[in-house]
Order: structure tokens, then C-alpha cells, then sequence
């Protein structure tokens, strides 16, 4: 068994989705075990809804690019399961990941730890063990019991509060903002993309109860775009020409540039080496065009906001003479009704595919609604024989959009890059 496999085998373990369960206790035994990797590196932490992937690799960029040796810890990943912990931009060897579980193994069984929390885990050592002068460290479904707020922050970030994960996480904005922000720390600026004002007053709440400094990130407007980047006129920093393509970015831009201002105060940091490193940051699988014609476009769109934000995107940037084709695939833990209700109108052909995995929505249940727009949608059982099918319908002048789940997105990218070569 390779280093590959062994790690796979490891992590199934502990990767059902009904072991997910909030607390700090089994990170912090885990922790333990490793001599308290959390301890030896300062942090820019990042929560929120949706953006917190994109903020991170954008900061990450720059701070790699300002001579930083930075770890970068992001969730989930597209293709391999070493994407999420990345210093200066390498992945995590296979083998040392693999070693660093197995050598937690036994007391992760003891404890009931959950696979996001063994990952969070190796990556605290891997960066521990790189001597990363910052870890730039994306934090998962919430925030307060997040396995990541272990760590010691020097700033801390929060992107979009929008409705997902709602039966972990809570029904409302107020309480999903209030799981997110407890991520501040004593003392520790947080930089905040502008919330609804009863989400916003949580957040303020909470920094006043910890003394932390608030900061609202201000609105950045993009001067110019096309399929590669688009021109942002970013306040103070000047004009950036920004990689990440999609309205929503402007947020995520304003929250890193935010947060970067904060880690300046206390960093000898070259501005104009911050900001080449913005430009430069790339992340994959997120409004990303990988075809031209015809124009295949990837997002991990996975909620409601997250659809809306799409939507928002495909009108502004994909003016295209063809017919618009949706390749969609969801798991059943989403509020598929809503994202669906968004989505499938402005498609006039409709693919539905299944995930792999047991997560994965049917898509038969969601044919007879999808016919409804197009009377031809099509269901099918596996992301190969689905993405097949709808390339083989496409003519150059039509779009493709490929969205609904990361699984779903990074499957088709992988395919779709191994056939380019």
C-alpha cells in the first residue's frame, strides 16, 4: 500500500459526516500529543460563510510574495486531500501526512476525533515543523468550537454570513453570526466584510465583550474586466489587477487587504510586494473559466448565497450567443430547494449528476423539477458518464456551468485537465 492509499485508508476512518460534533476538547488532546504544534506559530484566522477560501489564499499570496514563509490550512479540497495544508504553496508530502495520522491513530480513536480535526491537526505540526514565520488558517463549518480556534492569532478575519449549515450552525443570521465571531480573541483586530445590521451588531457585540478592535472592510468596485481578470480599484492600495474572477471577490479582496493592513501595524510588510502578491494569488475551482469554446466555467456554489453570487457573476461576465448548460450536482445536507430555485432559471439546458460518495443528493429527485425549465434534463448516475453526455451536446458559442459542490468541481476539473494534456 502506497503513502496515497495509506492515507486514504486512515482518514475513512474517521471521515463519516454524522461524527462531525462541536468542542475544542479532542483538538486540544491531539494537540497534546503532538507537543502543542498551535503554540509556535502567529495566525491570520479566517471565518464566515462563504469567501473564507478565497481571503486565505489571497493573504497567504501576498504574504508569501512580501518574503513571509507562510502555511496556508483551507478546506475542502478539490482533487487531493494534501491541498489543504500548503506552505509557500507546496502540499503537505503524502507520506508525511500519512505518518503524522498514524502516529495520531490511536489516541484519535480514544477521543472520538473527527477527520477535519486529525487534518487540522497534521497541518498545526506540518507548519510547526516548516518553521512558518504565519499559518493563514481558514476555519470550517462555524467558528466559537471550530477545530481550528486553537490557534493564536495576531488578526482575525470574517467574510459573508449567509445560511448554511443551518442544523449545526443555527436558522438564523444573529446565530450563525454568533457561532462565527467567536473566533476573536482578547485584544486581537478582527476585519469584517459589511454584515446585515443584525448580524452586524452580534459581531460588534463581541468584540466589545473582548476588547478586540473592529474593522469594517471597505467597498471595493472593479473599473474593468474580461476572462482572466478584472481591474479593482482598491481604496488606498490603488489599482489591483486581481487573478479571481466573480463579483463576490470584490468582498473577499476588501477583507484581506484589511486584514493585511492590520498585520502591516505590526510587520515591516513592503506594500507594493503585498499587493503583487494579490495579484498573483490564484484559487482554483472558484468562478474559474477553464474552456473557452465553448466557455466552461467552475464554481463551488454549495448554498443560497453562494448560487446567488453565481447567478450575479454569470450575468456580468458570460455574455454568451449559445444556450446556457448547468451541470449540477448537491449533497442532501444543502438547502437544495433554494439553491435550485435560484440556479436552474437561468439555464436552458439542465444536467443533474450524482456524487460520489453517500452524501450525495439522487439526482432523480430532482429531474421532474428540473424538466419543468428543461424539458430535456437528464439524470445521471456518476460524474463521468453526466459530464460525457454534456460535453458532447455543447457547440462552441454555448456555456457550460459546473457548480452545486466542491466534489462535483474538482471531479470535472480533474478530468477536464487530464484530457488537455
Amino acid at each position: 500500500m502506497n503513502a496515497t492509499e495509506r492515507l486514504h485508508a486512515l482518514l475513512l476512518k474517521f471521515a463519516p459526516r454524522e461524527r462531525i460534533k462541536p468542542g475544542l476538547e479532542r483538538i486540544r488532546v491531539l494537540c497534546d500529543a503532538l507537543g502543542h504544534p498551535e503554540t509556535h506559530f502567529p495566525a491570520v484566522h479566517i471565518a464566515g460563510t462563504n469567501g473564507k477560501g478565497s481571503v486565505a489564499a489571497l493573504v497567504a499570496s501576498a504574504l508569501q510574495r512580501a518574503g513571509l514563509r507562510v502555511g496556508l490550512y483551507t478546506s475542502p479540497h478539490l482533487v487531493r486531500w494534501s491541498e489543504r495544508v500548503q506552505v509557500d504553496g507546496t502540499e503537505i508530502p503524502v507520506e508525511a501526512f500519512a505518518s503524522t495520522i498514524e502516529q495520531l491513530e490511536h489516541v484519535a480513536c480514544k477521543v472520538g476525533a473527527t477527520a477535519f480535526e486529525l487534518v487540522t491537526a497534521v497541518a498545526f505540526a506540518h507548519f510547526a515543523k516548516q518553521r512558518v514565520d504565519l499559518a493563514v488558517v481558514e476555519a470550517g463549518l462555524g467558528g466559537r468550537f471550530d477545530a481550528t480556534n486553537v490557534v493564536r492569532p495576531v488578526v482575525t478575519a470574517l467574510t459573508r454570513v449567509d445560511l448554511d449549515h443551518t442544523q449545526l450552525l443555527g436558522e438564523t443570521l444573529e446565530r450563525i453570526a454568533w457561532e462565527k465571531v467567536g473566533v476573536v480573541k482578547p485584544g486581537v483586530p478582527l476585519v469584517s466584510d459589511p454584515l446585515p445590521p443584525s448580524a452586524q451588531r452580534v459581531v460588534a457585540e463581541a468584540c466589545r465583550r473582548q476588547r478586540a478592535p473592529l474593522h469594517i472592510a471597505p467597498p471595493f468596485a472593479s473599473t474593468a474586466f474580461d476572462e482572466t481578470s478584472q481591474t479593482v480599484d482598491a481604496g488606498a492600495w490603488g489599482s489591483v489587477r486581481l487573478a479571481l474572477l466573480g463579483s463576490y471577490q470584490l468582498h473577499n479582496l476588501s477583507v484581506a487587504v484589511a486584514a493585511l493592513d492590520v498585520l502591516r501595524e505590526r510587520l515591516d510588510l513592503d506594500q507594493g510586494a503585498l499587493k503583487a502578491g494579490l495579484e498573483r494569488a490564484r484559487w482554483p475551482g472558484r468562478f474559474e473559466f477553464v474552456g473557452r469554446q465553448p466557455l466552461i466555467v467552475l464554481d463551488g456554489a454549495h448554498n443560497p448565497a453562494g448560487a446567488a453570487w453565481l447567478v450575479q457573476s454569470l450575468e456580468r461576465y458570460a455574455n454568451v450567443r449559445g444556450k446556457r448548460w448547468l451541470l449540477f450536482g448537491v449533497r442532501q445536507d444543502k438547502d437544495v430547494r433554494a439553491i435550485t430555485r435560484t440556479l436552474f432559471p437561468t439555464f436552458e439546458r439542465i444536467h443533474l449528476a450524482a456524487l460520489p460518495g453517500r452524501y450525495g443528493l439522487d439526482p432523480e429527485a430532482l429531474l421532474a423539477y428540473a424538466q419543468r425549465r428543461d424539458p430535456e434534463a437528464k439524470a445521471f448516475s456518476n460524474v463521468e458518464v453526466a459530464l460525457s453526455e454534456t460535453l458532447d451536446g455543447l457547440e462552441p458559442d454555448d456555456l457550460l456551468c459546473v457548480t452545486g459542490s466542491f466534489v462535483l468541481v474538482g471531479e470535472v476539473r480533474c478530468r477536464l485537465c487530464q484530457a488537455k494534456r
